[in-house]
């Protein structure tokens, strides 16, 4: 993940530690959630998470996820993948400061299954305000599997 320097997150001295959650074919919660990093000292500063998550879609062990992805690139549900950036209290304020939601970014899975395999994808990420305020990186693996998922033309 950077942000801009101009970014309200970098401006802020009062975030420190930052980390990105989301939920995919009904996975949620902490298991979908990244470490805390310290926030780059400046913008355009790579933050690096090493966060790495692996889905089943079998359609015999995982007949769930497998209708869930079917859905998503059917668009009878959303497509898209919400990742929310989240300011984290430092461990001495934990006691009297919450967890923030400082940005968001948007992953079409849709768009992705029918564009050109592209293994590393830039989503802009947006303040409450719908202004930019970095781009998070994310490794997409499984194409082929994903692709499998899409609707049969008629």
């Amino acid at each position: 993940m950077q942000l801009l320097d101009e970014s309200c997150v970098m401006q802020d001295d009062e975030i420190h530690l930052l980390y990105v959650e989301y939920s995919f074919l009904g996975n949620r919660g902490e298991d979908m959630e990244t470490v805390s990093v310290e926030k780059s000292k400046t913008g355009g500063q790579e933050m690096i998470y090493n966060y790495k998550k692996k889905f089943w879609i079998n359609e015999v062990t995982h007949p769930l996820q497998r209708d869930n992805l079917r859905a998503m690139l059917a668009e009878t549900i959303s497509p898209n993948i919400n990742f929310t950036v989240l300011s984290e209290p430092l461990p001495e304020e934990r006691e009297v400061k919450e967890c923030e939601e400082v940005g968001y970014a948007i992953f079409n899975i849709k768009k992705y299954a029918l564009g050109d395999e592209c293994k590393h994808v830039l989503l802009p990420i947006k303040d409450n305000r719908n202004r930019q305020i970095g781009t998070l990186k994310i490794a997409v693996s499984g194409l082929n599997a994903i692709r499998q998922c899409l609707p049969r033309s008629k």
